[in-house]
């Protein structure tokens, strides 16, 4: 078991830690940029800590805070989450990943993913709840 340090002020960041805008677009730029491969390096250590509570957002959260980007933007995103939840240490989703709320809005928009998409999530990921979710959700 390895123990990390907890920090008081990091631990009030993340439970105040909502969706701006701005993370958003660091997050489609890190992934449209191709940036993936080296997703560590592009956000500073105090981000590294916080962004993970993210994923404790709902579905409605994450839906509610990209329903204004393009469906493109949305997958940058998608390969964002998919890359960061594997490589990232403590950016685990299960099945809480931003990834299924994304592409549940995909769907709503009658844009589903591409098999190629499918198949990108499917070999990057080893989440097994990517891209649908729980069976019962």
């Amino acid at each position: 078991m390895s123990t990390g340090n907890w920090d008081p002020e990091i631990n009030a960041q993340r439970k105040a830690l909502s969706i701006e805008p701005a993370f958003l677009t660091l997050f489609i730029k890190i992934s449209a940029d191709d940036q993936l491969d080296v997703i560590a390096d592009q956000l500073t250590k105090t981000q590294l800590e916080t962004f993970p509570a993210l994923i404790e957002l709902s579905i409605e959260d994450w839906q509610d805070a990209v329903k204004n980007l393009s469906n493109d933007d949305i997958w940058q995103l998608i390969r964002f989450w998919t890359v960061a939840e594997k490589s990232l240490v403590g950016w685990e989703c299960g099945d809480k990943s931003p990834v299924i709320a994304l592409n549940k809005l995909l769907k709503k928009r009658k844009k589903a993913l591409s098999k190629e998409q499918l198949t990108w999530i499917k070999s990057t990921s080893n989440n097994h709840f990517l891209p649908n979710g729980p069976l019962l959700m």
